[in-house]
């Protein structure tokens, strides 16, 4: 894909946090998935594909309001969830604060995944252009049914922070 024709423009100039989150996606063996930026552009990996049916391969890369119309009225809340084919549970959130220290957050699931949260992901949200590009989130541990834990980094100037994150879940 010629990342430099998408939104996300060349893959050379992109944030730490979404070259690692990218590489840690396409390397997974279970299905993950993630929209990033302004466009929220889709990036998941192979074992994601077959939940978009039809719509792979030219959702890769694509706004996703254009990769899945339709879809996007169902992401617009702070948290919710979708069945999807095989017994796969989707769920998805956000967490708006501004985060200018290091710490850990867990996010708690409204409704628990019945077996097991199999995949956690958080991106970065950032509501101010910042010139900061090294602000990363990792998740702590295992995520479990009922939800996961996040650590952010520390900050090193007084205008670094983050404004929240989103995250994506995958379980069963």
């Amino acid at each position: 894909l010629d990342w430099a024709a998408t939104p996300l423009g060349p893959a050379a100039a992109w944030p730490t946090a979404l070259a690692h989150t990218v590489a840690l996606i396409l390397a997974a063996r279970i299905p993950m998935g993630l929209r990033w930026g302004r466009d929220l552009v889709l990036i998941y990996n192979d074992a994601f594909a077959p939940l978009l049916n039809d719509r792979h391969p030219d959702a890769f890369g694509q706004s996703f309001a254009a990769a899945c119309p339709g879809l996007q009225a169902a992401f617009d809340g702070a948290e919710g969830s979708q069945m999807l084919p095989g017994g796969v549970i989707m769920k998805w959130g956000r967490f708006r604060a501004q985060i200018d220290t290091e710490v850990q957050l867990t996010t708690v699931f409204e409704k628990p995944f019945p077996n097991a949260c199999d995949s956690f992901v958080p991106t970065p949200y950032l509501n101010t252009f910042s010139k900061f590009k090294d602000l990363w989130l990792q998740v702590v541990g295992e995520p479990s049914r009922l939800g996961a834990t996040v650590a952010t980094q520390a900050a090193t100037g007084d205008d670094q922070h983050l404004d929240g994150f989103n995250w994506l879940a995958f379980g069963r």
